[in-house]
């Protein structure tokens, strides 16, 4: 019950924020439904700061251990157009990394094609490599329409032996309205642990979210 709470807490929060340029999704699926919300931002005119945050809150139907709560901040000092060196943060229930990053972005001039990527290390109590990102591709159809392609992934691996300690892909294909409001078919993969003990998850249904 809790869980459903931040979910809805979450939603409202970021609703209210519109005006802050942040899309807001919500994704209802056969396993859970999930909000996401994201932003990507120059801090300064000259571009030399940029901060990008990713949040996400699930809530399983079923079993409330499933539940996820994640959030992710990267501060990034541009070294050049495309790349820069990032600090920052990441956490979920159980534990919070501060983290270090390589940044890498791309956006195209009509703003339909955006790549951000980050290899990160993760300190903290376990050190860990991480490689994350963001691809989104949103080519013309007509005047108002374009097709949305969009996916979000992350892997993380221990230090000391490259043990694969968590993983996750999220695809959302479908359409876009003038660039404000997209929808379509949304699929969410979660891989935990290798061989013994391994767990693996997915949640597939249909997103909208609002780019304001």
């Amino acid at each position: 019950m809790r869980y459903s709470i931040i979910l809805l807490t979450s939603f409202f929060f970021t609703t209210s924020v519109l005006k802050a340029q942040i899309p807001i999704e919500v994704l209802v699926g056969d396993e859970q439904v999930s909000h996401d919300f994201f932003f990507f931002k120059d801090l300064d005119e000259k571009k030399h700061y940029s901060v990008f945050t990713q949040g996400r809150f699930a809530v399983n139907y079923e079993n409330e251990a499933l539940n996820t709560t994640y959030l992710a901040t990267y501060l990034t000092r541009n070294v050049t157009k495309k790349w820069g060196v990032s600090i920052g943060g990441a956490s979920n229930i159980q534990e919070f990394n501060p983290l270090v990053a390589i940044s890498y972005t791309h956006v195209s001039k009509d703003h339909r094609l955006l790549v951000n990527l980050f290899p990160s290390l993760m300190l903290g109590e376990k050190t860990s490599y991480e490689f994350s990102g963001l691809l989104i591709y949103m080519p013309k159809i007509s005047e108002k329409w374009s097709s949305f392609n969009q996916l979000l992934f992350a892997t993380n691996l221990a230090t000391s032996n490259l043990y694969h300690r968590h993983s996750v892909q999220q695809l959302r294909i479908g359409l876009d309205y003038k660039q404000s409001i997209q929808f379509g078919l949304g699929i969410n993969l979660n891989f935990l642990g290798e061989d013994e003990g391994y767990y693996y998850s997915r949640n597939i249904g249909f997103f909208v979210r609002l780019t304001p």
